[in-house]
This record gives structure tokens, sequence and C-alpha cells, in this order.
């Protein structure tokens, strides 16, 4: 991964700047440094080889990584958060239709005609029915493959 794209994705997770030495490592310098994986690569008969050298906190790397940004930055625009209406209560939109982001091929799991059903009723009681409209075809075409490619 180039440091260019590196940088762009620790700052959407809330890292404000990174560090690289000359024996790449990478260390974040924010305030969720007590979260960090020091590593060191070398080559070694024409083959990469990685040492780690520390580490410390939660490690969010592959899926994890994507899950996080996801959850940020797309989910809510999809409805996360949302609330909607019945029997005259204001009620939060069930987490299980967001949760599926975990992991891409859990999206999958939501593609039936009950779960779509449920989903579009409540867009109609929804304050953002848009969103969770656009969430119903998101899942209808089984997109969360491409999404974690993105």
């Amino acid at each position: 991964m180039s440091t260019l794209r590196t940088s762009r994705s620790a700052r959407l997770i809330g890292m404000r700047a990174i560090s690289s030495a000359t024996r790449p490592c990478l260390l974040p310098t924010s305030a969720a440094a007590q979260r960090f994986s020091v590593m060191q690569f070398s080559r070694q008969d024409g083959r990469i080889r990685a040492t780690p050298l520390a580490h410390g906190g939660v490690g969010i790397a592959g899926d994890v990584f994507d899950y996080r940004l996801i959850d940020r930055l797309v989910a809510p625009r999809l409805g996360k958060g949302t609330h909607y209406r019945s029997l005259g209560k204001v009620l939060p939109l069930p987490a299980y239709f967001h949760a599926a982001f975990a992991q891409w091929h859990q999206l999958s799991w939501l593609n039936t005609p009950q779960t779509l059903n449920e989903l579009r009723r409540l867009a109609a009681s929804s304050e953002a029915p848009q969103m969770l409209e656009d969430l119903a075809t998101f899942i209808e075409m089984d997109l969360g493959f491409d999404l974690y490619q993105a």
C-alpha cells in the first residue's frame, strides 16, 4: 500500500498524522497512539520478510478496517442512525440491517423477500425514506462484495 493511500486511509479513521521510518514501519501519531503495530520489512533471498517488532491496542486490518470505513462513511447514507414511527412512537431502525455490513457476504443474507418487504415498510414511516430505499436497492443488487472491493 502506498504511503499516500495509507495516509488518506489513516485520516478517514481519525488519525491526524502517521510517520514512516527508513526501515518501513508505520506508527500513528494521533490520540489513538495506544493502538499500533510496528513492523520491520526486509528482503531475504528475493522475498520480502515482515518481522513484528511491537504492538498494542486493537488490531484493525482487512475487512475489519474496511467495515470501520463503511460504518462511518457509507452506512449513515443508507439510513444508519435514522428512526421510524410505529404506534405513535419514534423508534431507531433495527440494527441488524447495518450490522450486516461487518462482513460483505452477510449483506447477501438480507436479500430475502421478507427482509426487503420489512425494510420498505419501515422506509414508508421513516424520517429518511429515500436512504432506506437506497439500502433496499443496494441489498437487492447484491453490491456488498463490490463495496468492499472499492
